[in-house]
C-alpha cells in the first residue's frame, strides 16, 4: 500500500523482490487469563507471505492488495472455538509463512466442506476464494502448474464441480429451485481416490457420467438445462494432465478451483445457475 501510494517513487521505488526485504516478520504473543492476571503462554514469529510475486507496477500492487483482502475476509469468517475451523486456521498459518502448497491444499480441502455445511445450516456466510486470485497464488508458488490452470478441459471440469456443489447449495439456502442435485462430499471423495491415478480417473469419470446424465434427465423432464455437458475432450485433457503431473496435484487443483467463485458467473452473493 505504501509503494502504491508513492507511485513507485522515492524510497519505495526500489521495492523489488520479496516483502521480506523490507519487513522481516510479525512477532506474535499469546496471553491467557488465569483469574487474577494474564500469563504469557506463547511467543512466536509469523513470517510474511514470501510467495507474493514482485511488485513492479501500481496495477500489480492493487492486484496483490485485493488478493490479501480476500484472504483476510475468508480467515475472519472462521470460528476458532470450533475444532475443525481452529485446525483450518493452523493450516492457513503454515501456508502463509511457507512456500509449500501442501498446507494450502489441506486448507482448501477442509474449507470446501465447511462452506457447504454453513450454507446447508444457513449459518454465517463464508467467502470463497476467487478464481483470478487463486491463479495468482498458485502461479506464485509454482509457475510450472500453468498448463493445468489454463487447460480448457480442466476449467470445464472445475466448473462442473462448482455447479454440482456450492452453486446449488447456495440456491437452496436462498430458497430457490436448485434444479440439480447437490453432491455433498464430492471434493473429499475425489481427493480420497487421488493417491492412485487409476482410481482417481475412475471416480472422476463416474462424476462426469452422472453430471451429463443428470443434464439429459432434466432437459427431458423439466425442459431446462443450464449446464453444458462435459465432453470426451474434457476426459482426455484430465487424463493427459494426470500423466504429465500426478493425480494428487490435479485433484487438489480441481477441488480448490471447483469450490472457488467464478466472477464471470456473478458476484460473491450471486451464484447464478445461468
Amino acid at each position: 500500500e505504501q509503494w502504491k501510494a508513492g507511485q513507485a517513487t522515492g524510497r519505495f521505488a526500489r521495492f523489488r523482490g520479496d516483502p521480506g526485504n523490507h519487513v522481516a516478520a510479525l512477532g506474535v504473543i499469546y496471553y491467557k487469563h488465569l483469574g487474577s492476571a494474564h500469563a504469557t503462554m506463547n511467543l512466536s514469529t509469523l513470517a510474511l507471505p514470501l510467495w507474493l510475486p514482485e511488485v513492479e507496477t501500481v496495477e500489480r500492487a492493487q492486484l496483490y492488495i485485493d488478493l490479501l483482502a480476500e484472504h483476510g475476509g475468508i480467515i475472519r469468517g472462521l470460528d476458532e472455538s470450533h475444532s475443525e475451523e481452529n485446525q483450518l486456521l493452523r493450516d492457513y498459518r503454515d501456508f502463509l509463512s511457507g512456500r509449500d502448497l501442501t498446507a494450502f491444499f489441506r486448507f482448501t480441502r477442509t474449507y470446501s466442506g465447511v462452506i457447504m455445511r454453513r450454507l446447508a445450516a444457513r449459518g454465517p456466510y463464508l467467502r470463497q476464494f476467487s478464481i483470478p486470485n487463486l491463479e495468482i497464488l498458485i502461479m506464485a508458488h509454482n509457475d510450472k502448474l500453468s498448463p493445468i490452470l489454463h487447460d480448457p478441459g480442466f476449467r470445464r471440469v472445475a466448473e462442473a464441480i462448482r455447479r454440482s456443489t456450492v452453486i446449488p447449495q447456495y440456491q437452496k439456502a436462498k430458497g430457490r429451485d436448485t434444479l440439480y442435485e447437490i453432491r455433498y462430499g464430492l471434493g473429499d471423495k475425489l481427493l480420497r481416490h487421488a493417491q492412485n491415478a487409476s482410481e482417481f480417473a475412475q471416480e472422476l469419470g463416474r462424476f462426469m457420467y452422472d453430471y451429463n446424465h443428470e443434464n439429459a434427465r432434466k432437459s427431458e423432464t423439466r425442459k431446462q438445462q443450464f449446464r453444458s455437458n462435459l465432453t470426451i475432450d474434457d476426459v482426455t485433457a484430465i487424463v493427459a494432465l494426470i500423466d504429465d503431473y500426478d493425480a494428487p496435484t490435479v485433484a487438489n487443483l480441481l477441488v480448490a478451483f471447483g469450490y472457488a467463485r467464478d466472477p464471470k458467473l456473478g458476484g460473491a452473493d450471486d451464484h447464478s445457475d445461468s
